[in-house]
């Protein structure tokens, strides 16, 4: 009979996150999970039922809060948001890694639904930050449930792109590309963005998105 299970569940969950890293989706099993805690596939069995078991606990185990409990009076909401994604954006690891652990959340049934859970929950943070954005003008009358769902479709695309390239950190990748949208609706706050062409050129800009936008906004024609 197998011995009992030493490790403690959440070093389970550690180990498979270590296994997907490093071996994908199809080359996570039991006994590589075991060997990570020193424990035999039977061991896990034993205390979880079956390996979709193990998994759904793993899934249950993750679903946690994605954004932190933010201090935010007196600070401006689109700051709040950018802190809230960086928080997101998973652990700096290799582009590889990444790419398996986004496999692993594509591919494996039980975690679909966590996923799905997230992304929404996240989009929820961000409609809330928008709305207090447009009321302390921040950001002009706009769609913010809109936006809110382009930006964590950029988010998750920004991931994606940077693992494929693996060019500097991750989470500024994808602050980069969340922040040359933001500016845009910046710009039109602050009544910069009326002339043709301007709001498609700042798209343009990915991570220079700063200095294109103030050099854009210095160049602009003057109203009288």
């Amino acid at each position: 009979m197998s011995r009992p299970l030493a490790a403690t569940n959440d070093k389970v969950f550690d180990a498979i996150d270590q296994v997907v890293a490093q071996a994908g989706p199809a080359g996570l099993t039991l006994g590589r999970v075991g060997s990570v805690v020193g424990v035999t596939a039977g061991a896990l069995v034993q205390r979880f039922g079956s390996k979709q078991e193990l998994l759904a606990a793993y899934a249950r185990s993750r679903h946690r809060q994605m954004t932190p409990e933010l201090d935010r009076r007196g600070r401006p909401a689109l700051n709040v948001l950018r802190e809230v994604i960086r928080h997101a954006i998973p652990p700096a690891m290799p582009p590889a890694e990444h790419c398996h652990r986004l496999a692993f959340r594509l591919l494996v049934p039980e975690l679909k639904p966590l996923w799905a859970t997230e992304l929404g929950g996240m989009s929820e943070v961000a409609v809330a930050l928008l709305d207090q954005a447009v009321e302390e003008g921040e950001l002009p009358d706009c769609d913010t449930a809109a936006l809110a769902s382009n930006l964590v479709a950029i988010w998750q695309g920004a991931i994606l792109s940077w693992a494929a390239l693996g060019r500097g950190d991750c989470a500024d990748w994808v602050i980069a590309r969340v922040n040359s949208v933001l500016d845009l609706y910046q710009l039109q706050a602050d009544g910069a963005t009326g002339e043709d062409g301007l709001m498609d050129e700042l798209l343009a800009s990915g991570p220079t998105r700063t200095e294109t936008a103030n050099s854009l906004v210095g160049r602009r024609p003057s109203r009288k």
